[in-house]
């Protein structure tokens, strides 16, 4: 199991991923509103995943760290992508 917990992924869209082993849902919607400040219902929640290793962030820096994606990756987790809608 990572050890991941759950962390603001900005990009193209800013999200929070949620590693789906230690996070449900509800859950992961919950701590969403907190850390939005908003309500449960202003989130949508969907499945995603997170892998650990080289990537390009927006400013064309490569770093190596946590990222989240649509599609598994290499050593890649199964996740929750949280944002606004």
């Amino acid at each position: 199991m990572s050890k991941f917990d759950y962390d603001c992924f900005c990009g193209d869209d800013d999200s929070l991923g949620f590693n789906a082993s230690k996070y449900n849902k509800e859950e992961a919607l919950k701590i969403g509103a907190e850390e939005y400040g908003c309500n449960v219902n202003e989130l949508t929640v969907e499945e995603a995943y997170i892998y650990y290793g080289f990537g390009t962030d927006e400013d064309g820096e490569t770093r190596t760290t946590y990222w989240l994606c649509d599609v598994p990756k290499g050593n890649s987790f199964e996740a929750w992508r949280v944002y606004k809608k």
